[in-house]
């Protein structure tokens, strides 16, 4: 997580939000995989 951040500060602002957005959703993503996956 802090390397993903310190990764999109670096970036231009003009990335950052598009960039920002598309990186909270894989996250999103991937916290839900592993729940279902640690759940099932």
């Amino acid at each position: 997580m802090m390397r993903l951040r310190r990764s999109t500060r670096a970036k231009p602002s003009k990335k950052k939000k598009s960039e920002s957005v598309f990186d909270l959703g894989s996250l999103n993503t991937a916290l839900k995989s592993t729940s279902v996956h640690a759940n099932g």
